[in-house]
């Protein structure tokens, strides 16, 4: 169910209303999205993701190029009722003013990715019942 619902990339924006621009066809490996997200800090975060990895129904492997940049993974374990995501990613800003902002207040910069990766996990969990709702964490 939960990988259901990660497949669902049309209803990404919906659930997510955060993610001001998002092009993607399919939760597929190969797949390049490309993404625009409004994060608490007065600009938007472009970038692109490409799916090198995704083995269904429980892993996808992506690098990150853009304003962030890196690697990034999610493993869904239990996959039903109780299911745990998790996220590991190694990014690093290239977007000059985040790359000011990482360098002279660092805790700034991990205040506003926490906010968005648990915001993030948080709107998935509570999306409509009508896009495979339930809890996931």
């Amino acid at each position: 169910m939960v990988w259901r619902a990660l497949e669902s990339v049309g209803e990404y924006q919906r659930w997510w209303p955060w993610l001001r621009h998002f092009d993607a066809r399919a939760l597929a490996g190969g797949e390049r999205w490309v993404a625009r997200i409004r994060v608490p800090l007065p600009w938007a975060l472009r970038f692109e993701l490409d799916l090198r990895h995704v083995s269904a129904p429980e892993h996808v492997e992506a690098s990150l190029s853009g304003d962030i940049e890196g690697t990034a993974s999610i493993t869904v374990a239990g996959d039903g009722a109780g299911s745990t995501i998790r996220l590991q990613s190694a990014l690093a800003p290239r977007h000059r003013l985040l790359r000011a902002v990482n360098r002279w207040a660092p805790s700034v910069s991990r205040f506003v990715h926490d906010r968005v990766v648990d915001d993030a996990f948080r709107q998935f969990a509570e999306r409509p019942a009508g896009g495979d709702g339930g809890a996931a964490r």
